[in-house]
């Protein structure tokens, strides 16, 4: 993982049990953020994006966090000597890191000392902002590749949360091309397709298969052969006339699948261009 040491603004790297306590800046995106190669050579330094991060820095350094001392079997506090900031923490033109990035979020937003919200307005919502700004700049669809029991209709998620059992999503070593693209609120995605009947909403629903997935053992009697299972999500038109998708809740080749379509029970639709909500607008996303 990588921080901001909050004393020199100087990027250190960390691993596993080594992570030092670190607080989060959850923030509104704008287009004069500082991202990682602009933090590296300490460029735009006079602009808001930097004046941004100088702010974060000051309030998370004044902070404390609690944690447990071992030794002294008691929770004690201690200062917050390291930052985490989305734009320029994550190097975004590096596919493997970004990937990585994204299968580790719930991780980074659960184990954060302190998380700042509301510094700057706009609450929960910046998560949204985070992976909009992800989809713009990588195709991995692992993004989407998160599982909510509430039910979120959008095809982003609401909350670090739902990322808690993504950690083994994985792209494959030669991943097909995906494509997609967000405007408006909607996702535009090609993408291999099957329709099935869901039982439990009574309706046809479209499979879509996406290019990241899970390494799975499929034969009991070879459980050390494993092989490369796609995640799955499933699509439901709001009504005949309309030509955006909500998202279902679903999440095969994964010990979250609460919906199974056997592969018997599908119907191959090729490759099919979606338009998928992105975020329900009446979502309440939590900070």
């Amino acid at each position: 993982m990588r921080l901001i040491n909050l004393s020199t603004l100087e990027f250190e790297e960390y691993y596993d049990d080594q992570i030092p306590p670190y607080a989060i800046l959850s923030h509104r995106w704008s287009k004069s953020e500082v991202s990682y190669k602009d933090f590296l050579k300490a460029r735009f330094i006079d602009g808001p994006g930097y004046d941004k991060i100088l702010g974060f820095v000051a309030l998370a350094r004044e902070r404390k966090a609690r944690i447990w001392n071992v030794e002294r079997c008691e929770v004690v506090e201690v200062p917050i000597e390291y930052g985490w900031v989305d734009t320029c923490c994550i190097d975004k033109k590096s596919s493997a890191e970004l990937s990585e990035a994204i299968n580790s979020m719930f991780a980074w937003y659960h184990k954060a000392a302190v998380n700042m919200p509301l510094l700057y307005g706009e609450g929960g919502k910046a998560f949204l902002r985070l992976q909009e700004n992800i989809i713009q700049r990588s195709n991995d669809q692992s993004i989407f590749a998160w599982y909510n029991p509430k039910g979120d209709r959008g095809m982003l998620a609401s909350h670090p949360n739902a990322f808690a059992m993504s950690s083994n999503i994985l792209l494959p070593e030669l991943a097909p091309f995906a494509s997609h693209s967000l405007t408006n609120n909607v996702l535009e995605m090609r993408a291999k397709a099957y329709e099935a009947y869901d039982k439990r909403l009574k309706v046809m629903v479209c499979l879509v298969k996406l290019t990241c997935g899970t390494y799975e053992s499929l034969d009991d009697a070879r459980p050390d052969k494993r092989e490369f299972v796609p995640t799955e999500i499933a699509l439901v038109n709001a009504n005949a006339s309309s030509r955006t998708w909500f998202r279902r809740l679903l999440y095969r080749g994964h010990k979250a699948a609460v919906v199974d379509y056997p592969e018997d029970a599908r119907r191959d639709l090729g490759e099919v261009l979606f338009h998928v909500q992105a975020w329900d607008p009446v979502q309440d996303f939590a900070a």
